[in-house]
């Protein structure tokens, strides 16, 4: 049975991670980052150990560490953790997942939030050590970046998606494993200084 994850934003009272059937009945709810206070989650899903069900990934928003979680999806228990950027920072971090290196086990991907510049950083999901880490923008741009993967090009594996934060106008890029840049377009008025999410 398919599923939607839900996140909640930062402007509610509590960091709710809601997992959804495709008949709107509600699985299961977690508070997924209980030291964060209306700061909100990012969520993606994807198979981390190739056992054919996709894990749930979790991330902490603004205003607490930049911790990244790690669920069963049929269990919901906790598999792992860690600090994607410096435990001080605290502007928060997206995630998304993409199976980047052709090893069938995806990556975990995340993006510095406000603050952090454009760091992006890729993490194996096994070992949970840093592959490579760039900066997606300038690196005066402090605005932030969000992330995504997809198989963009069609050869077999995934490429890094990035969307500049606010500030950064709706900027998109989109990256190889390794770094070669492998395409880059405005997603809407290049005037438009909100930022961009991507998927």
């Amino acid at each position: 049975m398919a599923g939607i994850l839900l996140s909640v934003t930062p402007s509610e009272k509590c960091n709710n991670c809601a997992i959804s059937s495709t008949g709107k009945q509600t699985l299961r709810t977690a508070l997924t980052h209980k030291k964060v206070t209306k700061a909100g989650v990012s969520v993606a899903a994807g198979d981390l150990d190739g056992n054919g069900f996709a894990e749930i990934i979790t991330s902490a928003g603004p205003g607490g560490a930049p911790q990244v979680n790690v669920y069963a999806s049929r269990t919901y228990g906790l598999l792992s953790s860690f600090l994607a950027y410096a435990p001080q920072f605290t502007g928060g971090v997206y995630v998304a997942v993409g199976e980047l290196t052709g090893d069938t086990f995806a990556e975990i991907i995340t993006g510095a939030g406000s603050g952090g510049g454009s760091q992006v950083n890729v993490f194996n999901s096994q070992s949970l050590q840093l592959l490579t880490s760039f900066f997606a923008y300038a690196q005066g741009f402090e605005g932030g970046v969000r992330v995504g993967a997809c198989d963009f090009n069609g050869d077999g594996v995934d490429e890094i998606i990035t969307g500049a934060g606010p500030g950064g106008g709706p900027h998109v890029k989109v990256f190889d494993f390794d770094l070669t840049l492998v395409d880059q377009f405005f997603a809407g008025d290049v005037g438009f200084l909100g930022g961009v999410f991507v998927s």
